[in-house]
Order: C-alpha cells, then structure tokens, then sequence
C-alpha cells in the first residue's frame, strides 16, 4: 500500500511538473548595438547602461549582472541619453512601420516608462538629431534635424510645457548637429555643428542668442560646458575652443597639448610647449576630429581616433593632462577601433569606451601620480563581442562549451557555465558553417573552398585534415562522434572521423538546406531547396522514408528520441510534424514572417524556433495535449535570429542573432521535461597541447626557478653584509633619541618641582597657579606629542617609499620577463606557422606533381595496350577478310580509315600529354627555385632568431642589473625594517602615555558633559526661578489690589464700629446696632470672594504638593533602576532641590494660613470673636506696605542673579579648561 501511495504521489507531482509552462529567463547575453549614438553611459553605483539587440542592458561591470529594460515592439532606438542624476534614460524611438519619431523617458529604479515626447509640430523635419536633460534632471531639450533645425525644450511637470525656436536657417551655411544644456541654468543651451557655435536662451516668445560667439570657420565635432559660465569645444582640425560670457578666451591645438592654463592665455592661439611622445608624433602626421567631449567634476575628457586623453582640473582654470588611454588594434582594421562614445562613472575613476565595431572597453581615469602623461591601454569590458552577424552556432555533451562562427572572419568558443571565451581564432576566407565535436575535443569549419577539421587545443585550432568540399551549407557530427555528414550542394557525404573515410555519399536534392542524426545513429535526415525531406538508413544508404512538398523550404527540422516523427519549419511560417511519409500536424506562427531555425530537446518536451524579425517562440509540447503546438512569443531580439541550440542537459538555451548578439537563457520549469542524463556528462575540462610546446614551457620555466634561485642566494649574502652596518647606523640613531628623551623628562622632572613649591608658596592664589600648572603641563605635552607624531610619520614615510621602490621593481620585473616570453613565443610561433605552411605547400605541390605523373604513366599504358590490342585484332580481321572475299578487303580498308582516324586522335593525345608533361617539369623548376627561395628566408629568419637571441641575452643582463638593484634595495628595506622595529620598541612606551593622556581626556569629556549637564539644569532652574518670580510679580498685584479693597473695607468697618460705640451706655440698641452691622457685612461680595480665592489658593497649593510628591516618587523609582554614580548623584541633587522647594512651599503655605487665619479673626468671621482694636493691630501687621513688598522682592532677585552670575562663571571656567 505503502509502494503504491508513493507511485501515486509521484504521478501526482510528475502531472502537477507537466501541467506548468516551460519558459527562458535571459542569463546573460553579449552584445552592443554600434548604430545607437549614446551607446554607454553609467548609472548609479558601478552599472552602465547599453543597447543590444531589442533592449537596454543595465550590467554591473563588476559582478557582470545583468537586468534588461524592453523597449517597445516595432521601433529603432537611434539615440540614448542620461539625465544629471542618473535616474533617467531617455531614447530617441523611430517606429519601423509608420516612421514616426517619439522621445521615451525611462525610470531606471523601476524600469518603466515615465514619459513620451513628440517633436513640436514647427519641425518641418520630425527627426531627432540631439538631446539633452537639463540641469535639474525635470526637463529636456531637443533638436531637430537639418535642414531647418529647431530647438524645443521639454518641462516634466502637471502642464507638460514646451517651448520651441529656430535653431538654424537654410538660408546661411551652419547646420547644428550638437546640443548642450547649461548645468547651472535649465533656460540656457549652446549649439554647435558645421560652421556654427552658438549659446541660445530660452524666453517667453522662444529662444533668443546670447553672446557674440564667431563659430562660422569652425567645424565643430564635440561640444560641452565646462562650467555653469564657460564652454569647450572640439573640432575636426583637432582644435579645442574655450568661450566664457560668450566670448572666444582660447584656442588650444590638441596634437601636443599637456597643459591648459586660461589664465595666460588670450583670444589667439596658445603654444604649449610639451615633450613629444611617440604619440604625439603620430598624431601630428595625421588629423583625426575630437569626438565625445565629456566634463566631470575633476576634470575633462575626449577622443580621437582609438585614443581618449583625459585632463585633470588643479585650479578652475588650469587643466594638466594625466592619461591618454589607446585601444589597441588587434584582429579587424584600424578603422574599426575608432572611439563612438565614452562615459565616466559617479565616482571618477573608471572611463569606458564603445568602437565603431560591437565592443566596451573600460579603463583607469586616472593613473598613480607620475610627472608626465601615463599611456595606458584599454581592456575588453566582459569578453570579447562579434562584429557582425553570426551564422552558426554549435554545443557538445562532454563540456559545457558552445561553438560560434561569424561574418567577421572569427570562430570563438563560449564557456556557459563561467560565460568567459576560452578560445578565440581568426580566419582570412569566409566561413559558411561549423560544427562541434560531442567530445569537445574536435571541430569541422567549412570554409568557401575547403572543409577543414581541427583540433581544439589550449589557445588554438590545430588543423587535423583538409577535405575538399567547397560551400558546405551543413555540417553535423553523429551523436557517437564517429560520422561526419555533410551537406555541400546538391550531396550529403558521409565520412567517418576517425579514419577520414567516405563512407557513403547520398544523392536526391537539388541543394541541402538542413541535416539531423536520429539518437542512435541509424538514420540521418536532411531537407532540400526542392522542398523535400528525406529519411536516410546509414546501414544501407537507402531512403526509408520521403516527403516532397514543391515550394516549402525546410530551413530547418529536428528528430524525435524514438524516431516516431520529424519537425520542420518553414518560410511560409509553418511549424510542420511528419511521421512516415506523412504531414501530419501543422502550425502557423502568430508572427507571418518566415521561420529559420528550430531547437529541439533530447526528451521532445521542449521546443523553440525564431524568425526573420527576431521573435523567440515557444512550443508547447507535446502536440496531443490541448494548446499543443501554440507559439509564445519572447521579445528580446529586433533582427533575424540564426541559430538556436539546447544545451545537452536540457536546462540552457542559446541563441545567435544576425546583429551579432548571443545570449545564454535558462529554461524554467523543465526538472521534469528533462532527459536524463549522467552528473559527469558535461564537467570535462581536459584540453589538448602540442608536446613540443609542453616541453619547451618546461625547460623554461626551469631555467627560471634556476635564475630565481640564484637572485635569493645573491641576495641573502648581501642581506648579511648590509646587517652589520645597518644595526650600527640604527644604534647610533637610538642613543641619540634616548639621550633626548632624557633630557626632555628632566625638564619635565624640574617643571614639576617648580610647579610643586609655587603650589606651597601661592596659598592664597591656589585657583590662578593651578590653571598656570595645568597650561604649561599641556604645551608640554603637546610639543611632546608633537615630536613623536613627526617621528612616527617620518617612519611611515620612509615605509610607504620603500613598499614603492619594491612595487616599481617588481613591475618592471614582471614587465621585463613578460616582454621577453612573449617575444620569444611570438616569434617562435610566428616562424614555425611559416615553416610549416612553406613545408605543406612543398608537400602539396610535391604530392601533386607525383599524381600526375603517375595518371600520366597509367594513361600511356593504357593507350598503348589499346593500340597492340586493335592492332592484333585488325590484322587477324584483315588475314581472315583477305581469305573470305574480296568485299571483306573494301569493309577492312574502311576500317583501316576509322583506325588511321583514331590513332592520329591518340597521336594528338600523346603530343599534349607530352606538353603537359614538360609543363609539369617546368613547374617543377619554379617550385625548386620556391624551395630555395624559402630556405633563404629561412636562413634570414635564422639569423634574425640569432640577433634576437642576443637581444634577449642583453635584455637577461639588463635583467641582472635591475637583479642587483633589487638586492641593494632589499638590504636598504631590511636596514629600515630593523630601524622601524626599533622605533616601535620605543614608540610603545609612548603610546602607553598616549593611552593614559586620551584616557584623562576622555574624563575630562566625560566631566564636561556632567557640566553642561549641570549648566543645563541650572538654565532649566533659572526658568523656573524667572516663572516663579513672573508668578510672583502677577501674586502680588494682586494682594496690592486686595489690600487696598482690605483698607478701603477696613476704614469702613472702623467708620461703622465708630458710629456703633456712640451707643455703648445703651445696650439694646448697640446690639441692633451690632447685628445690623453683621447682617450688613457678612452679604458682603468682596469678602466672600476673598474667602474663595483662599480656598483656591489652598487647593492649588494641595495639588502642586501632591504633584512634586508624585514627582519625587517617579524620580525614587527611576534612580533605583540606573546604576550608575552619575545618574545618582544627579537624581540626588534633583531631589534636594525639589525638597528644599517643598519646604519652602510648605512654609509659605503655612504662612497663607496663618495669614488667613489672622484675617479671619480680624474680620470677626472665626468661631474666636477678636475685640477691634486687636483685629486693628493685627491687620496692619498683616498687611504690609507696598515699599516693603517690593523691596523684600527686590533683595530675592538680587540674591538669584548673583547666583546665576556665579553658574555663568563656573561654567566658563570649565570651559577653558577642558579647551586647554
């Protein structure tokens, strides 16, 4: 049960596998479209951003990762620019159907398109012939083609605003080609071209010119501004202008151009005088225009020809050159390694490069400082790209390696695992196709002429053998590797690879356009031009199976793994299944252009073909299911694709573009649509390498461990020898600093005695003498940390010049040894590739002189067997005619003329055999004196080795110097190595004082930020303090007020009680009197409201207490949390100061009381009646006058702004302390 839930299971996930679409993810893809101006820039980081195919690659040139920005379907990027932030990439789009012309403006965070720009309606050319962000990155500025070309500026806000003006005019000779805006100012662009330069700003009405600029003699090529005021110009005579405030300041001539100084220059030409390089020498024989004018902040750069100078700025107006980086010109003509574009990165350090042919070089800006001007060369930025279209692509089962053959002449082998060329080769004759060895180990490449099979060796083909098949247009190896079958015309050969045999030839198309081997090797099927497809038995050479379908060209078809069927496809668009002489299914293409290649796994789940205008399709497989044999299109390419292959594991796939561009894809979803195959299948890294090259690389490198051995044992004596004299020199050095540091620490030794009796004498002035002490303690040390600091960087110094020295040496040497291996197996390879192609051709010709020789012979024999024989039977005829009847004689003599006929026939024949055989020995003559004529050269050659010999022979005792050198040096460096460590015993002692004096330093900080710590709670008190006394201020208005209403009331209250004890001797009445006058004063509403502010003013004072108490409480909690001696003296201090506020709070609120309680006993409203005169005395004390108020106010604010001024000096104090 167990078996069968998981067989179940596994039918289950196998189901839930199938049932997923396979798809491709683009792994890595090499090209570069060379038709695009603007073709690199860098972005953020260390990406950059170039065309290829139908996209925009964004790759790391570091991790070489890669992400792709599609561009719409149907359009032809022309141009391509990026805004100041680098957040922003706009193209200049033409659609290839209706050949319009929009202006795209992609965000690169989120790889989408932000913004779409046509040309202004006034162009009367909708063509785009330069762009250009403005400052801010929120605009852009566009010009228009010629003739006629005008301006338009672009607003990226709500209102999407344009402005548009006249750039140029038909009517006079400039045309403007080149466009600028102004960093500082995104109203102001310059234009430039042929026979113009102008600085145009933009207004409400359109554009108006600003300066006088004279640019009408002036071609110019490149143009920028170098500052927000001033800009520089290139032209075709290599001529750089400088315009400031639009005004020509200078004119500088680029052919030895070292320096640039604005300063001294004036409106005419400057000369510069400079050392002439081999360069420059060069440049000044011939005159390239100055292209890709490029500023940054350090600086600026241009180009011309394949060569990139680049200026450093010292001052704002002086500019001094510091490398001139050079393409080298390798495989393809000089023409093609013209510089197109160039890009700085964000950080200004690293410069690429784009040619006229597919390629990204990428070099330092700036090399280390040197006094004159470093020539560097570029380097290839990833691997190195084809140049033209690629017409065959082929992989292997054995390595992970994949095979293509381009229009430029060049075969190279891809590595798909680390997407590096391994292997690179360059052929004179065209190449038709190519295929690749299952082992990986061989190749056939048929070439217009010949086909030719190679061995794929470390860094080269060797050739294994020549067979002669001119215009192969298929080649394919046999899944075993023992068949070659190849398609040339209107044949298909088969040859055996092993012993180079012809094992059949098969005959039935008018012209071969496509073969393919069944799994085992047992059929071979192919397609011709007459639009058949034929099945082939290898065994038996006969045609198992055929289709013909007159007008259907199967450009390409692949087999099924159990030979049940066979796919094509077509021009017309079909995708086509065959099964036994049969079409059985066929498809059509969502796209109606024609189909030209197929790629077919080796488990038939997996299926892809592309067309002529670069779609990559999916087939969904297989074709019983429903939606089988439905096409998804994966838009990447924007030409023809040319070849498509599946690696043999069935996880990769790569296709071959006719713009050149190859790239790998990763096939998703494929775990279980993938054949199984064997782990090892795949890892083989083995390649193969002459044993003579082996075996001199072996010698040498011996011989160099020999000379390297030598150097050490060299070099270790004179190590010994230098030791003595170093240490001495070293001991001498010691004592004389030992001698000084003792003086200096009985200097301090007394500075501190003198220090301790001022401390006994000075008493009274203690304060002054201690800030005295503590400023000279800290000149001393820091005179003293002075000395050690310069010390120490002299140390360092000497250190960072001698790892200099040796760094220097070493490259030289590196160099050196480079240079002489390098010219030694050029020139060997050089000559044994002459000697050998001389030794072929000597055999070739030699060979075929003795095949001649021996047709000769063998047609001579043949013609005089044929005579006897005739002869013999004609006189035996004659003989028996002679005997039979006269009439037989007649007959004979008529024969007799038919023979005389054919002998002067074989007569003529052996005349021009012998013709031809004195040709042949004239020919051989001339290829004698050839054999001679190259023995010659090769005694030259010889004699040349020889003086190179003793060229290198120099060069090795030059290397011996610079050996010698090197030994001094190393005795130098291990002189100062023993000074250094000495230095270091000593300098150890002093950055323990160091330590100790950072640690004191670090108190003292830790010190000051308790003081201001402190001086911040004293700000925060003195607040408090100015609050409470504002409170104060407000309190006591207010018992002014009360105590006026208080008289007032009192001198009436007094009145009354007057005019009541004029009824004393009456008692009756003086208690109506008595009652009237409480009744009278007990409505009263003033006193009542005083009652009530009494009562508010006790409650405030309740709630305030229960607030600090509350306070004091959370403070308790906390400072029991904290741990430190710091926060606890803190919180204490916090607290005191809030218990001394209670206190002083509680003891004016007790004097409220008691003061509420005298008036209350003075206004008769307490439970103890009081008589009045005593209520008189008591409201007088309680009510004190307005004078003493404010002058018992006046002595408390003095008392707190004498504190205040006592924390203001302290903390000033403390300040210049910790400053000292």
């Amino acid at each position: 049960m167990n078996a069968l839930l998981k067989l179940s299971k596994l039918k289950q996930v196998k189901q839930m596998a199938l049932s997923k679409t396979v798809g491709i993810q683009p792994k890595r893809a090499f090209g570069l479209r060379n038709d695009v101006a603007g073709n690199v820039h860098f972005t953020l980081g260390d990406d950059l951003i170039y065309p290829a195919a139908g996209v925009l690659i964004i790759q790391n040139y570091l991790t070489n990762k890669q992400k792709y920005l599609r561009l719409p379907e149907n359009v032809d990027p022309k141009i391509i620019v990026i805004s100041p932030n680098r957040k922003l990439v706009a193209v200049a789009e033409v659609n290839t159907i209706s050949g319009k012309t929009a202006i795209n403006v992609y965000e690169l965070g989120e790889m989408k398109r932000v913004k779409s720009l046509q040309l202004a309606p006034e162009c009367p050319v909708q063509e785009v012939a330069n762009m250009c962000f403005t400052c801010d990155s929120k605009g852009m500025a566009v010009l228009s083609k010629e003739p006629d070309a005008f301006i338009t500026i672009y607003t990226f806000d709500k209102t999407d605003s344009m402005v548009t003006g006249r750039a140029s005019n038909a009517n006079y000779s400039g045309r403007a080609t080149l466009l600028h805006c102004n960093p500082g100012d995104a109203s102001i662009v310059t234009v430039g071209g042929e026979n113009m330069m102008k600085i145009m700003n933009k207004t409400e009405k359109g554009f108006g010119q600003m300066g006088t600029v004279k640019g009408e003699n002036i071609n110019v090529t490149a143009l920028t501004w170098l500052t927000a005021e001033m800009i520089i110009a290139g032209s075709a005579e290599m001529d750089l202008y400088f315009v400031e405030g639009g005004e020509l300041k200078a004119k500088y001539s680029t052919r030895e151009l070292t320096i640039i100084d604005l300063t001294q220059a004036d409106n005419d030409e400057v000369s510069v005088k400079s050392e002439l390089s081999a360069v420059a020498q060069l440049l000044a024989r011939k005159t390239y225009p100055i292209k890709c004018l490029t500023t940054f902040r350090t600086g600026f750069a241009f180009a011309t020809n394949n060569m990139a100078h680049v200026f450093q700025r010292i001052t704002p107006y002086k500019f001094v050159k510091k490398t001139l980086l050079t393409i080298p010109v390798t495989l393809f003509d000089e023409s093609l390694y013209v510089i197109k574009d160039i890009a700085v990165n964000e950080q200004e350090d690293t410069i690429v490069a784009t040619t006229q042919h597919s390629q990204i070089f990428i070099g330092k800006l700036f090399a280390p400082e040197t006094i004159h001007v470093t020539q560097v060369e570029f380097k290839f930025l990833g691997e190195p790209l084809h140049t033209d279209s690629i017409i065959d692509l082929s992989v292997c089962s054995w390595k992970s390696i994949a095979m293509t053959a381009s229009k430029d002449y060049t075969v190279r082998i891809w590595n798909y695992d680390t997407m590096k060329v391994e292997l690179l080769k360059k052929f004179l004759i065209d190449i038709r196709v190519i295929a690749l060895h299952p082992s990986g180990m061989l190749a056939a490449i048929g070439f217009i002429d010949v086909l030719r099979l190679f061995q794929i060796q470390l860094k080269d083909l060797k050739l294994a053998k020549s067979f002669n098949y001119s215009m192969c247009s298929v080649l394919r190896f046999s899944h075993r590797g023992h068949f070659l079958a190849i398609g040339c015309e209107k044949l298909i050969t088969i040859i055996s690879v092993f012993t180079f045999e012809t094992v059949m030839t098969l005959k039935g198309h008018n012209q071969v356009l496509s073969l393919e081997w069944s799994t085992d090797d047992r059929y071979l099927v192919s397609s011709g031009k007459e639009g058949s497809v034929y099945e082939w038995d290898t065994v038996t050479g006969e045609r198992v199976n055929e289709l013909v379908q007159k007008g259907t060209l199967y450009k390409a078809i692949a087999v099924a793994s159990d030979q049940s069927f066979i796919v094509g496809v077509t021009q017309s668009a079909y995708l086509r299944e065959i099964s036994k002489s049969q079409m059985t299914r066929e498809f059509r293409s969502t796209d109606e252009s024609p189909l030209t290649t197929l790629a077919f796994s080796r488990s038939d789940q997996v299926m892809y073909t592309a067309n002529e205008r670069g779609c990559l399709f999916n087939i969904k497989m297989p074709f019983m299911e429903s939606g089988g044999g439905t096409f998804t299109n994966n838009r990447f390419y924007h030409k023809a694709i040319n070849r498509l292959c599946i690696t043999h594991n069935d996880k990769m796939l790569i296709s071959a573009g006719d713009d050149g561009t190859l790239v790998f894809w990763t096939l998703t979803n494929v775990e279980s649509r993938a054949a199984e195959v064997d782990p090892d299948l795949g890892r083989v890294e083995d390649v193969l390498i002459p044993r003579s090259e082996l075996v001199a690389k072996e010698e040498q490198i011996n011989l160099l461990r020999l000379r390297i051995d030598e150097q050490i044992a060299e070099f270790r004596y004179q190590e010994q020898q230098g030791e003595t004299a170093h240490f001495e020199l070293m001991r001498d050095v010691h004592e004389k600093y030992c001698s000084a540091l003792d003086d200096l620490k009985k200097q301090n030794d007394t500075l501190k005695a003198i220090h301790i009796d001022q401390l006994n004498e000075l008493t009274t002035t203690i304060k002054n003498a201690n800030e005295k002490h503590q400023r000279e303690l800290e000149e001393l040390e820091a005179s003293f940390n002075d000395k050690i600091i310069v010390e120490y960087e002299k140390q360092k110094s000497l250190q960072a010049r001698i790892e200099h020295i040796i760094e220097e040496y070493e490259d030289k040497l590196r160099k050196s040894v480079a240079c002489t291996q390098d010219s030694i197996e050029k020139l060997e390879k050089n000559f044994r590739k002459q000697l050998d192609e001389c030794q072929e051709n000597i055999e070739r010709l030699l060979k075929e002189m003795k095949d001649k020789e021996k047709e000769f012979e063998e047609y001579c024999r043949q013609v005089e067997i044929d005579h006897d024989r005739n002869m013999v039977e004609s006189q035996l005829s004659y003989e028996k005619r002679l005997k039979d009847s006269d009439e037989v004689i007649g007959r004979w003599r008529g024969d007799a003329g038919v023979l005389k006929k054919k002998n002067s026939t074989i007569s003529k024949e052996c005349d021009e055999q012998r013709k031809e055989i004195e040709l042949l020995n004239s020919q051989q003559e001339r290829f004698q004196e050839m054999i001679k004529h190259n023995e010659k050269e090769i005694d030259d050659l010889k004699r040349d080795l020889h003086n190179r010999d003793t060229v290198i022979k120099g060069k090795d005792k030059m290397l011996s110097d610079l050996n010698r050198r090197t030994q001094e040096l190393e005795k130098f460096k291990q002189a100062l190595s023993h000074k250094m460590n000495e230095l270091k015993m000593e300098i150890e002692p002093r950055e323990a004082e160091i330590r100790e004096k950072k640690e004191r330093i670090f108190e003292m900080e830790r010190e000051l930020k308790t003081l201001q710590q402190t001086h911040l709670h004293a700000g925060l008190k003195l607040s408090e303090l100015k609050d409470k006394y504002y409170g104060a201020e407000k309190e006591l208005t207010i018992e002014r007020v009360r105590a006026k209403n208080a008289r007032k009331h009192l001198m009436r209250v007094c009145a009354d009680i007057y005019e009541v004890s004029s009824y004393i001797q009456h008692p009756n009445k003086l208690k109506e009197e008595v009652l009237k006058l409480f009744h009278r004063y007990s409505n009263n509403s003033e006193l009542q409201k005083s009652l009530t502010l009494d009562l508010d003013v006790q409650s405030e004072f309740y709630r305030q207490r229960d607030y600090f108490e509350k306070i004091i409480v959370n403070s308790q909690a906390k400072r029991s949390k904290k741990k430190t001696e710091f926060d606890s003296v803190k919180l204490l201090k916090e607290n005191v100061s809030l218990i001394t506020e209670l206190n002083r709070l509680r003891q004016e609120h007790r004097e409220v009381q008691r003061e509420n309680v005298e008036m209350q006993s003075v206004l008769g409203i307490s439970p103890r009646l009081m008589l009045p005169s005593i209520a008189k005395k008591k409201l007088e004390k309680a009510v004190l006058d307005k004078e003493q108020i404010e002058k018992m106010f006046k002595n408390k604010i003095e008392k707190l702004e004498e504190e205040v001024k006592i924390l203001i000096d302290e903390n000033q104090n403390l300040r210049l302390q910790i400053a000292k």
